[in-house]
């Protein structure tokens, strides 16, 4: 019985611990990872400070009181594949597969702002937009991950996407704009680095606009994502998308499938499955100790009861 008795406090007491130190820890980093960053000014009309956001959820939306900014210049010859909303112009880009049959589409109003620093000490910001002309390619050969990039003279914008684990729902994994910082918005940019990659944090693996297979997200509030770099503490990017739609993995037809449509407070990231993931490894633990630990005593007890017996 004492033997019993000690088995049950150590057992126990590793259950507490165990808890204590994995348990509430992820928890409270899984919540700290999606809070959601808010603004009352808008992104043009207030400069932001280059402080370290990045254990902020990636996603933020714009304030409903902010003044529309002005419809960019490279948008103001309307084209087939650009239409309007609201006094915005947003450009379709389509990534084709094999039989020219459309396997991603992506609507947006995209402004890119770069917040760096300068050799001379002082902050400036380089204004970009994603040109109706971008060059678009990407990779759709594998059912459950794809890639759309668009290029442009000096920049690379990337798009990661990627199925859960069931295969019923989609995300964006992973943003990435590449900057060669010769570009002229860059002038006396305090870096040796000829090329720089800012991209969201991995933190958790945060899901950006997570939808149903088969449907199309949309948003027609501004929402602004934040892409950083941890060896480039100067330079961080805020990608702002404006009357938004995206969908990968399209397979049925050449169009945006029924739109999944942001909440009315707009877009954010949805928080992962790591602490419901934990929490189930350590019941299984914690099942396979106690069969085992109770196997085990079961064994040795029977086996005092069977020497005794001899005796």
């Amino acid at each position: 019985m004492f033997a019993l008795r000690t088995f049950r406090n150590v057992f126990f007491s590793a259950i507490v611990i165990f808890h204590l130190c994995f348990i509430t820890s992820a928890w409270r980093m899984d919540l700290h990872n999606n809070t959601v960053k808010g603004s009352s000014l808008s992104l043009f009309q207030k400069e932001r400070q280059l402080q370290d956001e990045n254990h902020l959820d990636p996603v933020k939306n714009a304030a409903d009181n902010e003044t529309q900014r002005s419809v960019r210049k490279s948008a103001a010859i309307y084209k087939p594949e650009t239409t309007t909303m609201n006094n915005i112009v947003a450009s379709l880009f389509r990534l084709t597969q094999e039989e020219d049959n459309t396997c991603i589409l992506l609507r947006v109003d995209a402004v890119i702002e770069v917040k760096f620093q300068t050799k001379l000490g002082s902050n400036d910001q380089a204004d970009l937009y994603v040109p109706d002309d971008a060059e678009v390619s990407g990779d759709c050969s594998n059912e459950d991950e794809a890639k759309l990039i668009l290029k442009w003279k000096n920049f690379q914008f990337t798009w990661e996407f990627s199925k859960t684990l069931g295969g019923e729902r989609w995300y964006v994994k992973k943003l990435e704009l590449i900057i060669n910082t010769v570009d002229k918005h860059f002038e006396h940019i305090k870096t040796d680095d000829k090329i720089v990659t800012l991209s969201t944090t991995q933190n958790y693996g945060t899901l950006l606009f997570m939808t149903p297979v088969g449907q199309s997200y949309s948003c027609q509030k501004e929402i602004s994502v934040v892409v950083s770099n941890v060896n480039q503490p100067t330079m961080k990017g805020y990608v702002l998308l404006r009357a938004f739609t995206v969908q990968p993995f399209i397979f049925k037809n050449d169009e945006f499938g029924p739109a999944y449509q942001c909440s009315p407070i707009g877009a954010r990231a949805m928080r992962t499955e790591t602490v419901p993931f934990i929490f189930g490894i350590t019941l299984a633990a914690v099942a396979v100790l106690t069969v085992g630990g109770y196997a085990v005593f079961r064994h040795f007890k029977i086996k005092k009861v069977q020497y005794d017996t001899m005796e």
